[in-house]
Order: C-alpha cells, then structure tokens, then sequence
C-alpha cells in the first residue's frame, strides 16, 4: 500500500526537540514530469521543495518559504518554494543539466545559499543567505538554520530515481533542537544521526512517516501534533503575471517584439511551462506602460 503523500508534526514531550517530516514521491515526479528535468536536478529541486515544506510546516498559515541557490556552476540558478498548505513547486535556470557522477558541489559552484520567507498576508519579506557549503541541500539548510537563527537542526532530504530518471521515492525529516535542549539530547541524537537509514530506502520498505522520526527520535517520547497536510504540486502562475513578467523587460526588447510577424507573443511559465498569449494590442499597452514608468 502506498504511503500518504503528506506532512506531519512531532514534540518531545520534555518540550526539547521537534520535528516534521513527509514523503513527497508523486510530487517530484510531477515537477520533473513538468520540467522534463534531468536526474540531478530532479533530485536537487526535489530536496529543496521538501525542504521549503518541512520549514513551512512550522509557519503560519498563509505563509511559505523559498530557497534560492545562487552558484556559479553549471547547473545555474534554482529555486523552490513551499507553502504552509502542503503545495510547492521549483525551477533550474538549467534542467537539462546532469552530472553523472553527482558532485553537487562542482555542479551548483560557489555562491549564495538563500532563504526567503513571505506572507499573503504582508508584503514585507524575510531574507536569509549563506554561502554555498556543500552543494547538499540538507546540509546547506542546517547551516543556514544554525548561522541565521541560532537553532541547531537534523535536515535528512532524499530523493531516489530509476534508470530512466523516474522519481521512486522522496522524503524528509527536520529535526530541530529548542531553546534549552539538554547535553544529553544533543548527544542522543548525534549518535542517532550517525546510523540512521536512508530515508528514499525506508519508503520503498515501506516505512512511514513515523518511523522516519523513529529513526532519529526513539530515545524519546514524542506527540503527534495536529498537523496532517496533503502536498501537492502546483503553480500559482497566471495570465496577468505573465503579462507582468514583460514589463520588466527593457523598451528596446519590447519593441523588437512588436516588430515580429506573428500575431501573438508567446510566454512560457518557468515553473509549470503554461503558456500565456499576449496579443499585439496587449504588447503595445505592456511597453506604453514600460515607457511611462521610466519617467518617474
């Protein structure tokens, strides 16, 4: 029987540690059925949105968080995002590439490590950034955690695929330590950490949520918060943002398209690949636009 493609919330009951963890299969297999990505950037992006979800979890609701990766390698910019309401997406300026040997490191470079965090609630935005440790995400985010937010963190992401580059299994657990977590929890852990299972194993076994926590937390006594969330992979793209997009094209880029002989411009969704048509009239209103806003 396939395991529930959700979220869900644990506390230690001495109130030191928490954690999140999901199995998200189905939805990077969607987001590189999608993309048309290739395996390891399916995996890259994979980990990141699980990861965007698991810190989301924590958050409320209405609101979401994204991570940026910013590097100089081959693999060029990526991005993922994921909401408090389990839904989540990602984009790589550059899906097609793939190492075979999977050094994430020389392949995502040196740069920024990146975490956004926003509300549709507010318009103020949150920003974090570190530098590029490892190229890994889970190890980059627990380094972002603890240099950012003091909060020492377990961030386990995997994701697995076939020869033909088909997601077999994906999941994720965050761990993080609260404020005042004794010696002995921190050890307890650590030694956990070091014989922990792979977590794309565990769901081809079978294994659910729980006993993903279990495989870090079982020295302790943990309750099961009221948080059970469905993901699932989706766009939040629109006509009216794609309409948007062109605005922040120069004047001399938007004249060159109104000089082209076909009746529509044609824009695609980085995330999603919909495509929105924008008519001549609609372009020529997009650059009278572009044209007044250089003017103030």
């Amino acid at each position: 029987m396939a395991q529930k493609e959700s979220i869900n919330k644990y506390l230690s009951k001495n109130g030191e540690v928490r954690a999140s963890v999901v199995i998200a299969t189905q939805v990077v297999e969607e987001l590189r059925i999608t993309l048309g990505s290739a395996p390891m950037t399916t995996i890259m992006l994979g980990r990141a949105m699980m990861g965007c979800l698991l810190m989301a979890s924590h958050l409320k609701e209405g609101e979401n968080v994204g991570i940026y990766y910013k590097g100089n390698g081959p693999m060029g910019v990526m991005f993922a995002e994921g909401n408090h309401d389990g839904t989540t997406r990602g984009y790589s300026s550059n899906h097609t590439f793939h190492d075979p040997d999977m050094n994430f490191a020389k392949s995502v470079g040196i740069g920024l490590f990146e975490v956004v965090r926003t509300s549709r609630y507010h318009q103020q935005t949150f920003n974090g950034a570190v530098e590029i440790r490892t190229g890994e995400v889970g190890d980059d985010l627990a380094y972002y955690l603890m240099q950012s937010h003091q909060v020492p963190s377990v961030v386990s992401l995997s994701v697995s695929v076939d020869e033909s580059g088909r997601v077999v299994s994906a999941a994720g657990v965050l761990i993080e330590l609260m404020p005042g977590a004794s010696e002995d929890t921190i050890k307890k852990i650590e030694e956990k950490v070091k014989s922990a299972r792979n977590l794309s194993k565990m769901v081809q076994e079978g294994a659910d949520k729980k006993e993903m926590v279990d495989e870090y937390l079982n020295d302790f006594e943990l309750m099961a918060l009221d948080y059970d969330v469905p993901v699932k992979f989706e766009c939040r793209c629109s006509e009216d943002k794609a309409k948007r997009t062109l605005l922040l094209l120069g004047l001399e880029e938007l004249e060159e398209m109104m000089k082209s002989k076909e009746e529509n411009v044609v824009v695609n969704c980085d995330f999603c690949n919909k495509e929105y048509k924008v008519t001549k009239k609609e372009l020529e209103e997009i650059k009278n636009t572009a044209y007044r806003n250089t003017l103030n």
